[in-house]
């Protein structure tokens, strides 16, 4: 999932036996329960699936696509490797080949809530945001219960299209859902900031810094929002710190400029009081 930081799910799914289960401390890690698995059972479209995400995760790409074709092989109705092809093509930047392995997944199964993320999220990607809200609601699957990711997206989606209370509804949302998605924080904090609540927006970036304290974009937007309130000192210090991490991040700079303007100008001012 350019980097929008927004995630690509991938289809991981273990079907082991019982005994499978049971023998699962034999494997001090997932490479060398995945070599297991192929040195025992070759063959089977599902260790070849298995094989092909473990290769996706890792950045190789190439070797889980021919890993998933190996798996189609031998189950051409395999949905969950059609749709993690679509996520090969997505990473591609083949962004409608990846619709149509969505679609090809969803065909041999309707209830993949994860293709329909899919489709939705490169839907997002090109700014087709109507389409996408359609997509990312139906990736509740049967239960209709939408993944966080689904929420994260939906509320971007809906920020595009101006619905921003709607949209800060389903940030909120993934939050509850997981607390851990450091990436909500900021696009959550933003928006109570457009709405001019600025000790809402505030807070919800501290709770961002709980969970890391030096990503660039809280403090950036941590800099900005304090420089509306005045508190330039310590707007300067996030500022400063968020463009020292990452130095391409021009409303960072944009807002440093202001608030040591502001700050120098409050100084002068009040040397000049009588």
């Amino acid at each position: 999932m350019g980097n929008s930081a927004i995630r690509l799910l991938i289809v991981y799914v273990f079907l082991f036996s019982a005994a499978s289960l049971h023998r699962n401390y034999c494997w001090s890690s997932e490479s060398s329960l995945i070599r297991d698995l192929v040195r025992k059972s070759p063959a089977k479209s599902r260790v070849r699936f298995v094989l092909g995400v473990s290769s996706f995760k890792e950045g190789r790409y190439e070797e889980a696509f021919q890993e998933y074709q190996k798996a189609l092989a031998r189950n051409p109705a395999y949905a969950e490797a059609h749709n993690n092809i679509g996520n090969y093509y997505f990473v591609k930047g083949e962004y409608e080949k990846a619709i149509a392995a969505y679609q090809k997944a969803l065909s041999l199964n309707p209830a993949l809530g994860w293709a329909y993320y899919n489709i939705g999220h490169v839907l997002l990607q090109k700014g087709l945001y109507a389409d996408a809200i359609a997509e990312l609601q139906k990736s509740g699957g049967p239960s209709g219960n939408l993944p966080p990711d689904a929420h994260f997206d939906l509320g971007l989606a809906y920020k595009m299209t101006g619905h921003i209370d709607q949209s800060i509804s389903h940030y909120q949302e993934a939050i509850r859902l997981d607390p851990a998605m450091v990436r909500v924080y900021t696009n959550l904090g933003n928006l109570y900031n457009r709405k001019g609540l600025l000790d809402q927006a505030i807070e919800t970036y501290e709770k961002g810094f709980r969970l890391d304290p030096k990503n660039p974009l809280l403090l950036a937007s941590m800099g900005q929002t304090l420089s509306q309130k005045g508190d330039y000192d310590r707007a300067i210090v996030m500022l400063e710190e968020a463009l020292k991490i990452r130095g391409d991040i021009p409303f960072a700079r944009e807002n440093l400029e202001t608030a040591l303007k502001a700050k120098n100008n409050k100084q002068r001012a009040q040397s000049n009081k009588p």
